[in-house]
């Protein structure tokens, strides 16, 4: 190899790995913020789909639907790792409620309590 593509072969190393610092630096979050939307809309689509194939009762179903939506929004401001554990923790919980087919009150109720528990323990620390 000679001397010329050595040195050529570095600098073209060096200059990628910074650009890709800086990047990475300066828009990192815009990526994860993407990211973190993404997931929760897939997981939401999801569900809601396990949704309307076990349960008959739209008002039911509205109303869990509505609940998530609106945790969902309020996850947004939270980093990337935390939201998306949080809002895996209700899914799974909701569909827990759903699995036996049947939704009663206090079932929503208990959901309803879980993100207002979430939300007061954020609270909190703040």
């Amino acid at each position: 190899m000679k001397k010329g593509c050595f040195v050529t072969g570095i600098a073209v190393i060096t200059v990628t790995i910074g650009v890709g610092s800086y990047i990475i630096k300066k828009y990192g979050s815009d990526f994860l913020n993407f990211g973190k939307e993404k997931v929760m809309d897939k997981a939401f689509e999801e569900f809601n789909e396990y949704l309307n194939k076990n349960i008959n009762n739209n008002l039911q179903r509205d109303s869990i639907v509505a609940i998530i939506e609106d945790y969902k929004i309020k996850l947004k401001k939270d980093n990337f790792e935390t939201a998306v554990k949080k809002f895996g923790r209700l899914i799974d919980e909701a569909k827990d409620i759903v699995s036996d087919k049947v939704i009663e009150s206090n079932e929503i109720q208990k959901l309803k309590k879980l993100v207002t528990e979430d939300e007061r323990r954020t609270k909190d620390r703040n």
